[in-house]
């Protein structure tokens, strides 16, 4: 085994742990994010009245999305124009 294989070999090596520990730390931040956000809705939902002013805020602005664009067809074509020209910003054009 010469020292330029054995260079190639811990090279390799080494490529490979840091892909694994990147993997790990990405799964360690995405349950820290998901154990933060679900304490921050605990604390919400412990404040009277706080959790159901959120909720009624949630159903009236579904309700009002429901009704300027999902009833009519016209509506609903601009939505599909206007969230396929906000897919073309985010990840380009498709040849």
């Amino acid at each position: 085994m010469t020292i330029e294989t054995l260079s190639d070999h811990l090279n390799n090596r080494v490529t490979n742990t840091k892909q694994i520990f990147i993997a790990v730390a990405w799964i360690i931040a995405a349950l820290t994010s998901l154990k933060l956000s679900l304490a921050v809705l605990n604390a919400i939902n412990t404040i009277p009245f706080l959790g159901l002013f959120l909720e009624i805020i949630g159903i009236a602005y579904v309700s009002w999305f429901i009704c300027r664009y999902l009833l009519s067809a016209a509506n609903r074509q601009d939505l599909a124009l206007q969230v396929n020209s906000f897919k073309e910003q985010i990840f380009g054009t498709t040849p």
